[in-house]
């Protein structure tokens, strides 16, 4: 019997084997891309559960927005008023929209300039790979965060105007309003007090004297409860000048705070197994996308394909 050779497999069988692995190479690529994304988002979100899960509650222990009160809607700085929840939830969203889109889009600009015989060439090194993907990311990153900047720009420059001082609370747009209003002296004190507190670092020596105004007006004002003040305001501004609700209205805010704790841990605890189930599936995805890669390039070469 004659033995039997080397069994030669179909060129064009060949060619659809190829293919098929490389098609699964593409696919575990975009599917690690895809798991290393939501891992990074994990990542920055564990860094900001504390401001998102308090933003919700309406709670913070430094003062975040400037509130204005009903009773001060006749000086026209209503328009100021922020919501500092939803600014936080745009600019989370922002970050985690550019974090995506820089990552992802670096390796496919990478992608593309390798089909051009000049980068093709200089690709070959995995140094240089990435040193062209980090620039593209680089690239993608500025330009997201400028048209960013420009659309948040009057927003931002409107409420910096307002409240900004150098030197004295009484340098500020906002304490010039006031001065010639009309405005109750304890609304004028609550929205100066914020004031201070939003300056970078906090005035807490110029907000003190006024939050303590509020605190007292609250104690023997009987017209008070008409100003419109926010609860979880003055809870903030206590919190950051006193460490802890000072007043009978802060103080009842205890039962949601632990509630936001609460919450907090459990997010804590999802983002934990999250974060280390998508890590999980990023290292077995680029596993199998290099073994598929590999496999690729030995049939290349054995086959010379």
């Amino acid at each position: 019997m004659t033995p039997l050779g080397p069994v030669l497999m179909p060129h064009t069988e060949l060619k659809t084997g190829i293919k098929t692995l490389k098609k699964r190479q593409r696919h575990f690529t975009w599917l690690f891309l895809a798991a290393a994304s939501l891992l990074i988002a994990m990542f920055i979100t564990s860094f900001l559960q504390h401001d998102l899960v308090y933003g919700f509650f309406g709670l913070h222990y430094e003062l975040k927005q400037l509130h204005i009160p009903v009773s001060a809607e006749h000086i026209g700085l209503i328009n100021a008023e922020q919501d500092y929840f939803m600014s936080l939830l745009k600019w989370f969203a922002w970050l985690l929209f550019k974090v995506c889109v820089s990552f992802v889009g670096a390796f496919l600009i990478v992608h593309l300039l390798k089909k051009l015989r000049f980068f093709y060439l200089r690709f070959q090194s995995f140094v240089l790979k990435f040193v062209g993907w980090l620039l593209a990311f680089m690239l993608l990153w500025s330009g997201l965060t400028y048209v960013q900047h420009d659309l948040n720009e009057d927003e931002s420059q409107f409420y910096q105007g307002l409240t900004s001082y150098s030197q004295q609370i009484s340098d500020s747009e906002i304490y010039q309003q006031l001065k010639g209003s009309q405005t109750s002296s304890t609304v004028q004190a609550y929205l100066l007090a914020q004031t201070a507190l939003l300056q970078q670092p906090a005035d807490l020596a110029t907000a003190k004297p006024y939050l303590q105004q509020v605190i007292n007006a609250e104690q023997y004002d009987p017209h008070f409860d008409q100003y419109g003040f926010e609860v979880q305001q003055l809870w903030s501004m206590q919190q950051q000048l006193y460490g802890r609700a000072v007043t009978k209205t802060t103080q009842e805010l205890q039962p949601k705070v632990t509630h936001a704790e609460q919450r907090e841990q459990q997010l804590a605890t999802l983002l934990r197994i999250s974060g280390g189930l998508w890590l999980a599936l990023s290292v077995l995805f680029w596993l199998l996308a290099q073994y598929f890669k590999r496999r690729v390039q030995r049939i290349e070469q054995r086959f010379n394909v």
